[in-house]
Formats: C-alpha cells, structure tokens, sequence
C-alpha cells in the first residue's frame, strides 16, 4: 500500500481511492497492481478529471494537485473510494 505523507495545507477530509498501479515503461506487458492512495481534497478540488464508466478512469491530472502529489496518472482507473466498491459505478 501507498501511503504517501500530507503536504502542509492540503485541507482535510482526504478520500481513500484504490487504484490499479500502471506497470513501468520498460514493462509494458505486465498487468497493473492495486494500490491505495489517499487523497486529500485541495482549495479547487483533487485535481482530477474522470471520464468512461465501469471502471471510472482518469483522464486528466493537474500539475500540482493534491492527485498528482500522491502519484495518479492519467489512465488510471477508480476501483473503491472509501472502502466503496465503484468498479461498476457510473460518475
């Protein structure tokens, strides 16, 4: 698991998202693992985009957000929030 520290006044009310983890470059063959982040809600938001549905999927990251401090990438894909299953779920 991925528990990455808080950055000085990132606000609180974090929201626990688990995430399949992209395989590095070099190995693009291998399936992604899950991982689990936190992310804490910033002054304009997470700093991300959804889009697709059944698994919600990352679309856009802003540079500097509370998501691209904790190391989401576009592309990754929204398994549970909070401990809620949302593979399935629309957005």
């Amino acid at each position: 698991m991925h528990h990455p520290k808080r950055r000085p006044g990132g606000g609180g009310g974090g929201s626990g998202l688990n995430l399949p983890q992209p395989p590095p470059p070099s190995s693009s063959n291998q399936q992604g693992r899950i991982r689990a982040v936190e992310v804490a809600r910033g002054r304009t938001g997470y700093g991300f985009t959804l889009s697709g549905q059944s698994p919600c999927v990352l679309s856009c990251i802003l540079k500097g957000s509370p998501a691209d401090y904790v190391g989401l990438r576009s592309g990754d894909y929204i398994l549970s929030v909070n401990d809620i299953n949302v593979s399935k779920a629309s957005h």
